[in-house]
């Protein structure tokens, strides 16, 4: 915190120059002191935000995106801040949340509160929806954010850091099959499993891609432990 006799004794110095100077009685000009206060020092980069993924059905999509963003309030309570909504291709009511979060201990406090219970009872929720918190790896590439189309792959890996060396090594095969690199997240409740974000230009080539045994080749390679999942969705907005 600046003291308030620091900033008067600079405010009289610079105020003495000035007069000095329009005088010009003053036969040597007096050096002000460097004003350090206005100096902004650089920030400090910022580290890869931790995320909260919701995947569910609703009954009407236009309803629940208005009860979603009705309960705003009680999701910043507990440091959650809406990010993306998509949709399904296949099945336009089934609808994809991402949000930012705060703290994974008041993220999971509220995936388990009476609050978010009731709201998606009012919002139409149908059945049990599949959360996911994980934090972000890496932000691997932008290079076609008009692409809305999204495949998000999980699968669990031995070793992750022998796991990403082979994942980033086939990215230029990925992108030459419409699939463009997005985000790496890592499970904060295990590390070792992966959810990999993907931008889709193509998605019958990255359909083929994905059936290719060059992929299943890559996956034994890195280490990848049973059959994973993965699903599209198309980015209908974002905040």
């Amino acid at each position: 915190m600046r003291k308030t006799p620091l900033l008067f004794s600079l405010g009289l110095a610079a105020l003495f120059a000035l007069a000095s100077c329009n005088s010009g009685k003053e036969k040597a000009k007096e050096e002000k002191p460097a004003d350090t206060s206005a100096v902004t020092k650089p920030e400090a980069p910022k580290p890869y935000g931790k995320r909260m993924l919701v995947m569910h059905k609703v009954a009407n999509y236009e309803k629940w995106l208005a009860s979603f963003e009705a309960h705003d309030s009680i999701r910043l309570a507990y440091g959650i801040h809406k990010y993306v909504i998509g949709r399904v291709p296949d099945d336009s009511n089934m609808v994809v949340a991402v949000m930012l979060i705060d703290d994974p201990a008041k993220a999971k406090a509220f995936a388990g509160s009476a609050d978010l219970k009731e709201a998606m009872k009012k919002a139409g929720v149908v059945g049990a929806p599949k959360m996911m918190l994980f934090t972000q790896d890496a932000y691997v590439d932008s290079s076609d954010l008009k692409a809305p189309l999204r495949m998000l792959i999980r699968h669990h890996v031995k070793d992750y850091d022998a796991w990403r060396k082979v994942f980033d090594s086939d990215k230029d095969q990925r992108k030459a099959a419409g699939i463009i690199d997005r985000v790496v997240s890592r499970d904060l409740d295990d590390m070792n499993m992966v959810t990999m974000a993907f931008a889709i230009t193509d998605k019958d080539k990255a359909k083929a891609f994905g059936e290719s045994k060059e992929l299943q080749d890559k996956m034994k390679e890195g280490g990848v432990e049973g059959k994973g999942e993965q699903f599209y969705f198309t980015i209908v907005k974002v905040y």
